[in-house]
């Protein structure tokens, strides 16, 4: 889509800075709706069909679309509708913890999976991912261990971003499947945000398909741009007790999504080989132009994660957002509520034109 009709969207990524800055900021994707999603939307509101939403379509949706692409067989789990994937995770927590209950992230994580819980009254804890942006499951065993008993009730509650955001890695079976014998072994529950699944460029593993007792949470969101229009279906074994204020769906919302899991499988391949695209862009021009960021390139989403701990501007001072902001116009996000003050987020969801104009903005602040 060309910058001229981005400028003209009204959504927090182009709305925020002026026309003088690029914003690859916050995750929304630049390109037009799948057509499938438009009709069926269109055909709604033309029927005035905006009432309350009866609960129908959207699971079966997303099981042929589980089957499909991941081998996953959901039709014995339960599911149930939340307005988005962050407010499931606290009602999760509300419903499965008791109150107080330690929490846990893998750090650098997406800011909310600890901001959320912490402002719901619980107690967060980060646990730092190896080097290499991968689970540290030996520092993870010895934290679940730490924590104190509370009788027959969960020691606490982990939060698995799969796959992880920033860092883009995409968790093995085998690392879910050690995960999940830790959290056992020491009464620690498993919610897993799993809203960037369908972006994934190396398979995927479903959390439940690891760890039977977790909680997964999934939506079509990111994949088919739709943040604006939210729903999120929370997955687990056994019925989880969520509060009537919370488990419920809108149903304009669960239209474009139904749409999207039924109707855009060749739209999300195709969005899948052009975001491969401009990640092999973003990973060559990074080597050729400005090795001294580091990058690896992710597995999953389209967020590149980069570490300016080795950078510095013409006068020696440290690079941040607000130095890439205010020197050369390019809006990305700072690292520093992720958990790493060294590193900013990139997305790459955009044009070719436009990203290498962006990454030509970073290098020539970046010494």
């Amino acid at each position: 889509m060309p910058l001229r009709l981005l400028r003209q969207r009204t959504s927090v990524k182009w709305s925020t800075y002026g026309p003088d800055v690029l914003p690859l900021w916050v995750a929304e994707m630049d390109c037009d709706l799948a057509e499938p999603i438009v009709g069926a939307v269109t055909r709604a509101v033309q029927r005035g069909d905006t009432g309350y939403w009866a609960g129908k379509h959207l699971r079966d949706a997303f099981g042929e679309v589980a089957a499909a692409r991941w081998g996953w067989d959901v039709g014995a789990l339960s599911s149930v509708a939340v307005p988005n994937v962050m407010s499931g995770v606290v009602a999760c927590l509300d419903a499965v913890v008791e109150p107080g209950t330690p929490v846990l992230v893998a750090s650098p994580v997406y800011p909310p999976l600890a901001q959320y819980p912490r402002q719901a009254g619980y107690p967060v804890h980060r646990v730092a991912l190896t080097a290499a942006g991968r689970l540290d499951l030996a520092a993870l065993a010895e934290a679940f261990g730490h924590l104190p008993s509370r009788g027959a009730a969960p020691r606490g509650a982990f939060l698995l971003c799969n796959p992880h955001n920033p860092t883009g890695v995409v968790h093995t079976r085998a690392e879910l499947e050690e995960l999940g014998r830790i959290a056992r072994e020491c009464a620690v529950v498993v919610i897993a945000d799993e809203i960037h699944a369908l972006v994934s460029y190396e398979p995927f593993t479903p959390a439940l398909s690891a760890i039977r007792e977790a909680y997964a949470l999934h939506s079509a969101s990111k994949a088919f741009n739709l943040v604006g229009m939210n729903i999120a279906l929370l997955w687990s074994a056994d019925p989880v007790p969520i509060s009537p204020a919370i488990a419920h769906g809108d149903q304009i919302s669960a239209i474009a999504h139904t749409a999207a899991l039924r109707e855009c499988g060749p739209w999300l391949d195709q969005a899948l080989s052009a975001l491969t695209n401009r990640r092999r862009l973003l990973t060559d021009f990074i080597r050729r132009e400005a090795p001294i960021i580091g990058f690896a390139p992710p597995q999953a989403t389209y967020l590149a994660w980069l570490d300016l701990a080795a950078a510095s501007g013409a006068r020696g001072e440290r690079i941040s957002a607000t130095v890439l902001r205010e020197r050369a116009g390019l809006a990305l996000t700072s690292g520093t509520a992720f958990g790493s003050a060294n590193h900013v987020r990139l997305n790459f969801a955009t044009s070719p034109a436009i990203l290498l104009s962006a990454l030509e903005r970073l290098a020539s602040v970046v010494a």
